[in-house]
């Protein structure tokens, strides 16, 4: 029999529902600069992430850059807010790490 040294699991909408995770932590982080996360809010949060995103995978941005930035200025950006980046950042995947929810009919406990 062959000894496994790693398994590796994929939890992001796998085990984890990400989504649920991802609104979860993003409510929260606007309520902390008094700002309601309403559906169009969040649509406009996410494609602006996304395009960050494809910025730092095109190297047009540092992963410096890309945490420096990202929430810095979206929140300028969008709502006239100037916020720490680093610290919103980690604010943000501190709510997002603290919130598991299983994806629909994921089983727990041993068989």
């Amino acid at each position: 029999m062959t000894a496994y040294q790693n398994i590796l699991f994929d939890l992001d909408d796998t085990l984890l529902d990400y989504g649920a995770a991802e609104s979860h932590a993003l409510k929260q982080l606007f309520s902390d600069f008094n700002l309601k996360l309403t559906p169009t809010v969040k649509q406009t949060f996410q494609n602006y992430n996304v395009g960050m995103w494809q910025r730092f995978e095109r190297n047009e941005l540092t992963w410096d850059q890309l945490m420096e930035h990202l929430f810095a200025d979206y929140f300028k950006a969008y709502h006239q807010l100037n916020v720490p980046g680093r610290e919103t950042i980690q604010t943000y995947l501190k709510y997002l790490s603290n919130n598991h929810q299983l994806v629909s009919g994921t089983r727990t406990g041993s068989t």
